[in-house]
């Protein structure tokens, strides 16, 4: 009897430890989702955490750097089953779509490559270029996304795995993002490995009250002098009527020029393919400044030029993740949101020249810089046609 209910109370203490490592690892997962859909509103922390738990080699992970390391791999055998998908499906495609699905499949191939090449400089952490790497892949997604446009759109059929796919990529990048933080300060995220723990924050000194002065009191009033009597008013005599003036025509209204027909399908997606190629302009001049920024960097020696280069390559860097969600909110036709973060964006474009002015050296990327507000200037017209 005794060893019946040792047994018992073994295996209740060994379920209860199990079930113990789910709810922690469940709850570290997400926290990081609740932390990734705060800097990423096409993110929902639900759909993040199921995708992670959803697959054993990430649900399990316990620590940050496990769980971006797994979360790449992940992707990698996404995008390869994917590809693998599309490639068989090819010879038995409608005719029609066989051309577009022809550009997916090369699409997810180069995808494929750029998260390959991602995977090794994670484990280096060397982020700067991992997250390079996913982005690319991120628009190589959208390349399959623009090879059915018009009445092909909806026709792709791998829809669904090709969101999913996507969503993974944007996890992974948003990982990444966290985990360069972290190395450049632990105290960013509560996710952080080397984060300390247990520290107080020191309280506030209590303010002490100042004392309040006395109340003064008030003089006692006279009494009030009371009126005369006024004389009563003299009547006016009363006045002619007036000459009623006859009521003139209304003017006639001119008739509303009708504004140019945006809701017919056709002009719609010539608007909506011209606005995204906007922005993918945008995309790639600031990836370019991003790319030139990290290069100066790299071989410079003058301490006040690597700050100022710093400054440039954070502000290229933030860029690129809102040129991202731009790109991703356009597709719902949100075309006052897509104005507003593109606005938002043109305010911030000199952020690097004032970094080289503060330090007292000369800008080096002028020229481009120009372009580069020159695109933006574009995109805000263009979407400010539709908010």
């Amino acid at each position: 009897m005794k060893t019946i209910q040792f047994f018992s109370f073994s295996l209740l203490l060994l379920c209860l430890f199990n079930n113990g490592v789910s709810i922690a690892n469940a709850d570290f997962i997400a926290d990081i989702c609740g932390e990734i859909a705060k800097g990423n509103p096409t993110v929902m922390a639900g759909a993040c955490s199921m995708a992670l738990k959803s697959d054993m080699s990430t649900s399990g992970q316990k620590d940050l750097n496990g769980l971006g390391a797994n979360t790449i791999h992940l992707i990698i055998a996404k995008t390869n089953n994917l590809n693998s998908q599309i490639k068989m499906k090819l010879n038995t495609v409608d005719p029609q779509i066989k051309k577009p699905m022809q550009e997916c499949s090369n699409a997810y191939s180069t995808a494929l490559a750029n998260i390959k090449e991602g995977h090794p400089a994670y484990h280096n952490a060397d982020y700067a270029t991992t997250n390079v790497k996913l982005a690319a892949a991120l628009d190589n997604v959208d390349a399959c996304k623009d090879a059915f446009p018009g009445m092909l759109k909806g026709k792709f059929p791998f829809t669904k795995e090709a969101e999913d796919q996507a969503r993974l990529v944007k996890i992974g990048l948003a990982l990444v993002k966290i985990k360069e933080n972290c190395k450049n300060d632990p105290n960013t995220s509560n996710s952080c490995p080397n984060k300390p723990k247990g520290m107080a924050k020191p309280q506030p000194k209590p303010v002490m009250a100042k004392p309040q002065p006395k109340p003064v009191m008030a003089k006692p009033q006279p009494k009030p002098v009371m009126a005369k009597p006024q004389p009563k008013p003299v009547m006016a005599k009363p006045q002619p009527k007036p000459v009623m003036i006859k009521p003139q025509p209304k003017p006639v209204m001119a008739k509303p020029v009708p504004k140019p027909a945006m809701n017919q399908p056709n002009a719609t997606l010539e608007f909506e393919a011209f606005s995204r190629a906007a922005i993918k302009l945008i995309r790639m001049k600031a990836r370019d400044m991003e790319a030139n920024t990290s290069n100066k960097l790299a071989t410079t020696t003058d301490p006040k030029t690597q700050k100022a280069l710093q400054e440039c390559q954070t502000a290229y860097h933030d860029a690129l993740g809102r040129i991202n969600e731009v790109y991703d909110i356009i597709t719902t036709d949100n075309y006052r949101a897509t104005n507003m973060k593109l606005s938002a964006l043109l305010n911030k474009a000199h952020t690097c020249e004032d970094a080289f002015k503060a330090a007292g050296k000369m800008f080096p990327f002028a020229a481009p810089t120009q372009k580069y507000i020159e695109f933006l200037t574009i995109g805000v017209a263009v979407t400010k046609l539709s908010a």
